[in-house]
């Protein structure tokens, strides 16, 4: 088996895959290409993607390989850090929204009816770049893997697969809290659709719908309190205590100098964490001052507890680093 060295991954490298699936090769042949499927990385471990079941994240060190060919890394080596977060958030804000075999199939046959409002795998990702004011294919709504592939703005980084360990291995079968986070989404996301009769596809249209329809206030407060997703940042405490401990961090089974690059790397993470956590609760801040809705309340309060998360985690990683360097 096969996996990606994380480390030479950077945000907004495209990932290109293939498989032995019947629909993976009726991609390939519908396409003429060699990749069925187009993955967008945005940093920290997580990269997001459009399957069958939506718009989620996932986690790189979770994505293994048959073989090396399975698999490509394009990149733009042009793009400022502004450019790679744009892409980053907007494929962020596409989570939740549900697949369309229908508009993926239209990349190869035009004439079927058009519904821009649901995604598929490549247009996620060249939609994605269009954010940024980088259009890496001819048509950003209707291309394929292999169009991104042949792009003349990205070029192939290589040297990045590489075997994976019995322990990687193994970590693939670990419960897995994106999987959690994805089914909750999923599943309140279709509960609000269902009581509203309204097409809402991501949690940035919920806001927006109750701009003009109030009255749905406290059913989807409701709904989404119930669902789990306001806590589910406390799952990912409860799985990784290590973030949150100085004495729990030291105690990895890890040399010092891993240590030191394991509380660097998270440390680099959470400032992206914090200025994307810092923007959302500055929205929500907004959005409760002038309609004063019970959803926006509890979603700002949702993101003081993120950002307080990551107070926490970096102060964690601080104490860790200075430690480390004096002992």
């Amino acid at each position: 088996m096969y996996i990606l060295e994380q480390s030479m991954l950077m945000k907004a490298d495209i990932i290109l895959t293939s498989s032995k699936s019947l629909t993976s090769k009726g991609i390939r042949f519908g396409t003429k290409g060699d990749f069925s499927h187009a993955i967008l990385y945005v940093g920290g471990s997580s990269y997001i993607h459009s399957d069958s079941t939506g718009v989620h994240s996932g986690n790189i060190q979770r994505l293994l390989f048959d073989k090396r060919s399975e698999v490509v890394i394009l990149r733009n080596i042009n793009l400022s850090e502004n450019e790679k977060n744009s892409i980053c958030n907007y494929a962020r804000n596409n989570i939740g929204k549900e697949y369309s075999l229908k508009e993926a199939i239209k990349t190869v046959i035009p004439k079927l009816k058009i519904n821009l409002d649901r995604q598929f795998c490549s247009r996620l990702v060249a939609q994605s770049y269009n954010k940024s004011h980088n259009n890496i294919v001819k048509d950003v709504n209707y291309c394929s893997p292999q169009e991104i592939y042949e792009s003349k703005q990205l070029i192939i980084i290589k040297d990045i697969v590489r075997k994976a360990s019995e322990i990687e291995i193994e970590f693939t079968k670990s419960d897995n809290p994106i999987e959690k986070q994805e089914n909750i989404t999923n599943s309140l996301l279709a509960e609000i659709r269902k009581i509203t009769s309204s097409d809402i596809q991501t949690m940035d249209e919920i806001s927006t719908f109750l701009i003009s329809n109030n009255e749905y206030d406290l059913a989807i407060t409701d709904i989404i309190q119930k669902s789990g997703y306001l806590i589910m940042y406390e799952y990912e405490m409860g799985k990784n205590l290590w973030r949150y401990d100085k004495n729990k961090f030291l105690a990895l089974p890890m040399s010092k100098i891993e240590l030191s690059n394991l509380a660097k790397k998270e440390l680099y993470l959470f400032n992206d964490n914090e200025a994307r956590y810092t923007n959302m609760f500055q929205s929500y801040f907004n959005l409760f001052k002038i309609h004063n809705l019970t959803y926006f309340k509890v979603s700002l309060d949702l993101y003081t507890n993120l950002l307080n998360s990551v107070f926490t985690q970096k102060s964690t990683m601080k104490e860790v680093i200075l430690e480390l360097e004096n002992s």
